[in-house]
């Protein structure tokens, strides 16, 4: 982990970015003593819904309102 201090974050911030965005991870420190990290966020994978149509029917066999549709798309989505 590559160690910054506060005033090259600042000056450097988009640059940094564009390196985390590629994995790598930033020690900010201030008067030599660790601060905070810059590391990558890790979002995790949604599952997507095998098909439409097979969705459609789903909601098809059951009386539809906004709440029950949106609660089968939670569902789907875990």
């Amino acid at each position: 982990m590559e160690k910054v201090n506060v005033n090259e974050t600042k000056t450097h911030l988009s640059v940094l970015l564009k390196r985390i965005e590629q994995g790598e991870k930033f020690l900010i420190t201030r008067g030599g003593r660790p601060v905070a990290q810059l590391i990558p966020v890790i979002l995790p994978r949604r599952k997507r819904i095998p098909s439409f149509a097979a969705f459609r029917a789903k909601i098809s066999r059951t009386k539809t309102s906004p709440l029950t549709v949106l609660d089968l798309l939670r569902k789907e989505a875990r």
